[in-house]
C-alpha cells in the first residue's frame, strides 16, 4: 500500500471518529496544532519521522507529550499509529485530514499573486467574488509577483483563474496572428 494512501486512509478514520464523537472542530485545532509542532520542533519532527528508540519509549513519550491536551479521537490515532510503526506518515495523515476537512466543510483554498499589493478591501472584494463564484467559503493566500505587468491570477484546487495583462496581450497577439 502507498504511503499516501495509507495517510489518507488513517485521515479518514480520524475523521470518521472526530464526526461520530461530534469534536470534528477541536480535531481539526488538534491538527492545525500538531502540523505547527511538526513545523517548529526539529526533535519533534525527528520523532514522527524516524523511528528511534524503543516501541515503549516511543508511546510514553506521546502520552506524556499528549495526554489531556488533545482530543481522545486525535490521541488514540497517535497512538495507534505508533503502536502501527506507522508514525512517519503523521505529516501526509495531517495535510490529508486537513483536505478532507475542508471538503466536508465546504471549504476551497485560493492562491491569489497579484502584480501589486493588495489593499484589505481589495482582497475582502475579491475572495468574496470567489467565494459567490465557487459557492462556497474560501480561506485565501495573497501573494505579489512584480513580474506581472498588471491584474491578478487566481488558483482554486485545479482551476486558474488568469485576469492578467500578460495573458490578455497573449490573447490578443493569437488572435491578430491566427485572422
Amino acid at each position: 500500500m502507498s504511503t499516501t494512501l495509507a495517510a489518507r486512509r488513517y485521515a479518514k478514520a480520524l475523521l470518521s471518529l472526530a464526526r461520530q464523537q461530534q469534536t470534528l472542530t477541536e480535531v481539526r485545532a488538534d491538527v492545525n496544532a500538531l502540523q505547527a509542532l511538526l513545523e517548529s520542533s526539529q526533535d519533534f519532527h525527528r520523532f514522527v519521522t524516524e523511528s528511534i528508540g524503543l516501541d515503549e519509549e516511543r508511546i510514553r513519550v506521546i502520552r506524556t507529550l499528549f495526554s489531556g491536551k488533545i482530543q481522545d479521537a486525535t490521541f488514540k490515532s497517535l497512538l495507534y499509529m505508533e503502536s502501527s510503526h506507522r508514525m512517519a506518515l503523521l505529516p501526509d495523515m495531517l495535510s490529508a485530514f486537513r483536505r478532507m476537512h475542508d471538503e466536508l466543510q465546504n471549504i476551497q483554498h485560493l492562491d491569489i499573486v497579484s502584480a501589486i499589493p493588495l489593499s484589505d478591501p481589495q482582497k475582502q472584494v475579491l475572495e468574496d467574488k470567489f467565494a459567490k463564484k465557487l459557492g462556497c467559503s474560501v480561506v485565501a493566500t495573497h501573494r505579489v509577483n512584480p513580474k506581472l505587468l498588471a491584474g491578478f491570477r487566481v488558483r482554486a484546487g485545479d482551476t486558474i483563474f488568469d485576469a492578467t495583462v500578460d495573458t490578455q496581450l497573449r490573447q490578443l497577439r493569437r488572435a491578430m496572428m491566427s485572422a
